[in-house]
């Protein structure tokens, strides 16, 4: 993505208003959606709340639903989670580019990196509620191949959004750690 693109990102105003979207979201849209999805989610019946699981428990929990939970596992994912990931996504991608904006450094391997990482989650949250959808739409059939793209997409998923927010933490530690030291000389 153009360098464009990450300074309108890292504008202090993209940020606010990623951050009152994310703050607004859980409360209002998120919670809902996870009591109602608790409703109708089996014991161990979900896919991305678990940080591993193998193909064959992935096959047990897509045919672990029942019809009325198989349809609002999949209308879920189409629709609440189609923005999601949005809403996560911008915020990190923000909080990235304005962190690294003003670390005043050229982008180099740690920005590329970095940048990958917060795209890469919300890109692999979609890859990750596709398999899943088919594979519980797919119910009694045992497609073996999507249950695999989910027992490894949902892994990815969670190494990607765990190491992105540990490299924004980590950003805005040293700028605090930056600050500290300026104010003791």
């Amino acid at each position: 993505m153009s360098e464009r693109f990450w300074r309108i990102l890292g504008s202090g105003w993209f940020l606010a208003g990623a951050a009152a979207l994310f703050a607004g979201f859980l409360p209002l849209v998120l919670v809902p959606y996870a009591d109602a999805a608790a409703a109708y989610t089996p014991e161990g019946g979900g896919f991305d709340t678990t940080f591993f699981y193998t193909p064959g428990e992935a096959l047990n929990r897509a045919a672990a639903f029942d019809e009325a939970g198989r349809f609002a596992y999949i209308a879920d994912r189409w629709t609440m989670d189609l923005f999601w990931p949005l809403v996560y996504g911008a915020l990190f991608a923000s909080a990235a580019a304005f962190a690294l904006r003003r670390a005043a450094a050229s982008p180099g391997a740690f920005a590329r990196v970095l940048r990958g990482l917060v795209l890469a989650g919300p890109l692999l949250d979609y890859a990750e509620n596709v398999a899943a959808t088919v594979l519980v739409a797919s119910v009694p059939a045992r497609p073996i191949g999507w249950a695999l793209a989910a027992s490894v997409l949902t892994p990815a998923k969670w190494i990607a959004i765990s190491a992105a927010g540990v490299g924004i933490v980590g950003l805005y530690a040293a700028f605090a750690v930056r600050a500290l030291g300026g104010r003791r000389t």
